[in-house]
């Protein structure tokens, strides 16, 4: 499985999301774990399979990593050949995948009548596109095994797995991971992490808790970022000298490439930016989105043909909804998805707040020009439009009270 940044710590939280996994008492389920990336799900796994491993009955735990299938020329055989590596089942390579297969879903079935089995299959949105070897494995592995009900399934990643058979889809059970609990769970994260990273003032509880609270400002619970801020934090002397100068170095030093490396690194480089800005909209569809990058100072716009107006934004969001867990839709609004947003806002709000402000202004400016444009005859909308413009430039104002703080 996929390594999470707070793997060398003890795990924290998700006692409900732990005591559905392990539950030996309940019949074989279908759950699919899935949340932003950092957010826990390979850490959750990494547990619910020690527990399950050792709590008697003891049980038989097979783990799939989707992101070791990736280099594989022939990723149904790959996934075969991994369960076979951990357990005593044997494949019969003079067969076609089918008959191998099913050679496999017996094993495993007979397996299961001697104890408790699960199979965890992680990181499935390193694989998601993969349409061929979804389809193979859904109905040459998965399906048979849900079927027969004796075999427990877990499937994590980013987004739901690509998974479409009715027999599958009947008995599976989403389950979203949402950041740790600012009150409790994410501060006993981050004061485990500050004490074993040898914090240098570890020893001082107002120290613990200054540090802990200036990670929190910034990760809001998110357990892979707050392992990144509290081991920089560990690092340095403490108190700060400049909290103000501290801030803009946790956002431009670890937030910002945080967000970067683990959530746009599969992006088109031109909606980076685009991104960053967006986070200051609480929601948006192709036509807000680029009228409010119009209201900002220094944005420039993609070229888009007459007869295709929005192009640009409405086939990107697209593919952002579709490939990654970026972009979250909800009646038929987009929005930044997750913790996310705020996270973003927040990092945007301390290195850039003059930035901010304008950006603040140009979201109030861009709703009240769509009012005018496309809202004249829905007294509803037109009201519903002109509460949000108030909030916008009533942020701005509180930004430019704020100043650089």
């Amino acid at each position: 499985m996929s390594v999470p940044y707070e793997s060398d710590y003890s795990f924290q939280g998700r006692s409900a999301e732990l005591a559905l996994l392990c539950d030996k008492e309940q019949p074989p389920y279908v759950i699919n774990v899935h949340g932003e990336s950092g957010i826990g799900k390979t850490s959750l796994l990494r547990e619910a399979m020690k527990r399950l491993r050792v709590e008697p009955p003891a049980a038989c735990v097979l783990v799939v990593d989707c992101e070791a299938l990736r280099p594989a020329s022939d990723r149904p055989q790959a996934f075969l050949q991994t369960l076979a590596e951990q357990s005593a089942l044997t494949l019969d390579r003079s067969l076609d995948f089918t008959n191998m297969a099913r050679g496999a879903v017996t094993q495993i079935n007979l397996l299961a009548k001697q104890q408790p089995t699960y199979l965890f299959i992680d990181t499935t949105e390193a694989i998601q596109d993969d349409k061929h070897f979804w389809d193979q494995i859904e109905l040459d592995l998965i399906s048979p095994l849900v079927v027969a009900h004796k075999v427990s399934l877990v499937f994590a990643g980013r987004m739901p797995a690509p998974l479409t058979r009715f027999a599958v889809r009947r008995d599976l059970r989403l389950v979203s991971l949402t950041p740790l609990s600012i009150a409790d769970d994410a501060p006993a994260q981050v004061a485990e992490i500050l004490r074993l990273r040898r914090f240098k003032a570890a020893g001082h509880k107002r120290a613990v808790a200054e540090a802990t609270g200036l990670v929190l400002e910034f990760s809001l619970g998110h357990p892979g970022l707050s392992a990144r801020l509290a081991e920089y934090l560990a690092a340095l002397d403490w108190p700060p000298a400049a909290p103000g100068g501290l801030r803009k170095d946790l956002c431009r030093e670890i937030v910002k490439p945080f967000i970067e490396q683990e959530f746009f690194s599969r992006i088109e480089p031109a909606w980076w930016d685009i991104l960053w800005w967006a986070s200051v909209l609480d929601w948006f569809d192709a036509t807000t989105l680029k009228a409010y990058l119009q209201q900002l100072p220094g944005q420039s716009i993609p070229a888009e043909t007459a007869d295709q107006p929005d192009y640009f934004f409405a086939r990107g969001l697209g593919q952002l909804r579709i490939s990654n867990t970026v972009i979250w839709r909800e009646r038929e609004e987009d929005r930044l998805s997750g913790v996310l947003r705020d996270v973003m806002r927040n990092c945007l709000r301390v290195l850039n707040p003059e930035g901010y402000r304008q950006a603040c202004l140009a979201a109030a400016d861009a709703l009240h020009h769509l009012a005018e444009l496309y809202l004249k005859d829905d007294e509803t909308a037109q009201a519903q439009y002109a509460r949000q413009e108030a909030d916008y430039r009533r942020r701005a104002a509180e930004a430019e009270a704020r100043g650089g703080k």
